[in-house]
C-alpha cells in the first residue's frame, strides 16, 4: 500500500470547524487525517522578549536526576564540544 502526502494550510476558526477541498489528483475512498497544530507554547509565547537561546534553553527538559541547565551551561557545553573536536572557540 502506497501513501501520499498533501499540504494543505487552513486557518481554524473559533467554532472548530474545518472544511478542506483536496486536489483533483487526490483519489476517492478512504484516508487518514491529521491535524499538525502550529499554535504557541503556552509557558513561552513569541512576545516574552526572550533570546532564541533563552527560548530554547525553556524549553529544555533534562532527563530524571539531572538538575536545571543554564545558558552559561549550555554554552560552556558546546565551547569544550568544539575544543575537544581540535576545532576552533
Amino acid at each position: 500500500m502506497t501513501m501520499n502526502a498533501y499540504r494543505v494550510k487552513v486557518n481554524i476558526p473559533e467554532n472548530r470547524e474545518l472544511r478542506v477541498q483536496l486536489p483533483a489528483d487526490v483519489a476517492a475512498g478512504a484516508a487518514e487525517v491529521i491535524v499538525l497544530e502550529a499554535g504557541i507554547d503556552a509557558d513561552v509565547s513569541r512576545d516574552s522578549g526572550l533570546t532564541a537561546d533563552e527560548f530554547l534553553a525553556a524549553r529544555l527538559v533534562p532527563p530524571p536526576g539531572i538538575g536545571t541547565v543554564t545558558l552559561a551551561d549550555m554554552e560552556m557545553g558546546i565551547a569544550r564540544g568544539v575544543t575537544d573536536r581540535g576545532g576552533a572557540t
